[in-house]
């Protein structure tokens, strides 16, 4: 066998999300495809949509004609987030009006099959789109390697630091790239830091998705959560849209602080649970982990700038106590308030953000 034959043996299955509301159909097909795919499956657009928080797929086949969120809907929800645009989506229909049809191009789907068709064509597709996606990610990759090398400028020293930490390391792929993402947080959470103190920060605020946000926050933290070994669960309550108003990228960074803090102070194999709901005029995100818990007297002092619940815990390493600091400002600049709970020592924690919605 030729050494790319071997490597495409060896390779993981990619995922696949199957969106259809006629069941039998939608796991006869998901039986059949999982030969070659992991497929995950959904019976509307609003369960597509938290199918693909929980994991991220690298094609959305998804039917036309559907009750709740429609796949034309489905297809715009996906557009209009930066951690969600890139996904290939494959429509399907058999009595949607060309209309609907004409609509889904124009919104950015990647493909149409017609109903009937048969499962070889339908294989074939996937098959065809599949390739297409991982030639345009690794092209993506190589452009952000080379933007990267543009911007180290102020980061160098760290960058430095990281590379020699690289050279010591013999961990996974999984634990690399979470170092990864703790530096470059690192960096942007000292930046931040200036800029508050200078008094700078601007929000650019629009009318936005809050599971929208919530899903950039946890694509940002899963580098970490699989590095520990953590079960995220993920606990949307609302049946209707969240929407508020607010700066997308600074909405994300508040609850991926927070996931980041509980992976950190949660033991290897914890479970961290992400909660949106609503109270009165507010959305509620709490993020609740099964981590090291927090003394009475520190309670009143996690939000403080350079605070660290237990000083010289291991688990701070490389951290200056100021990623809990941030997410009060950013907070309290969107109108919000957020809190922090625990029983004490031993019992985990429970990070509470509140948001007016529109």
């Amino acid at each position: 066998m030729s050494e790319q034959g071997m490597s495409e043996v060896n390779a993981p299955k990619p995922r696949l999300l199957f969106v259809e509301d006629e069941a039998t159909l939608r796991e006869h097909l998901a039986e059949r495809l999982s030969d070659e795919y992991i497929v995950d499956t959904a019976g509307n657009g609003n369960d597509a949509l938290l199918a693909v928080m929980r994991a991220k797929p690298i094609l959305v086949v998804t039917d036309i004609v559907m009750p709740d969120m429609d796949g034309v809907e489905l297809l715009k929800t996906l557009r209009q987030s930066p951690g969600t645009r890139g996904i290939p989506v494959l429509l399907i229909s058999g009595r949607a009006p060309e209309a609907q049809r004409i609509e889904g191009f124009e919104e950015g789907a990647d493909g149409f099959l017609a109903k009937p068709y048969t499962e070889r064509e339908l294989r074939a597709l996937i098959r065809s789109m599949v390739r297409s996606a991982r030639l345009r990610t690794e092209a993506a990759n190589f452009r952000n390697i080379g933007e990267r090398k543009q911007s180290e400028g102020d980061f160098r020293h760290a960058l430095a630091q990281l590379r020699a930490r690289e050279e010591q390391l013999r961990e996974s792929q999984r634990h690399l790239a979470a170092e990864v993402e703790s530096v470059r947080r690192l960096a942007d959470e000292l930046l931040d830091i200036g800029r508050i103190t200078r008094g700078s920060v601007e929000l650019k605020r629009e009318k936005i998705l809050l599971t929208d946000v919530l899903a950039s926050a946890v694509e940002a933290s899963r580098a970490g959560i699989d590095a520990q070994a953590h079960k995220l669960v993920i606990d949307v309550r609302p049946t209707v849209p969240v929407i508020i108003a607010g700066d997308r990228r600074r909405l994300a960074q508040i609850f991926a602080n927070l996931l980041s803090n509980s992976t950190k102070y949660t033991d290897r194999g914890g479970t961290i649970t992400l909660t949106l709901d609503f109270q009165g005029a507010h959305a509620v995100v709490s993020v609740r982990d099964t981590g090291i818990g927090i003394p009475p007297h520190a309670l009143e002092h996690v939000f403080e700038m350079f605070s660290q619940v237990v000083p010289g815990d291991v688990r701070s390493e490389g951290g200056l106590g100021i990623g809990l600091a941030l997410v009060r400002t950013l907070t309290q600049l969107h109108g919000g308030s957020v809190s922090a709970s625990s029983q004490g020592p031993g019992t985990g924690s429970v990070f509470t953000v509140r948001l007016p919605v529109v």
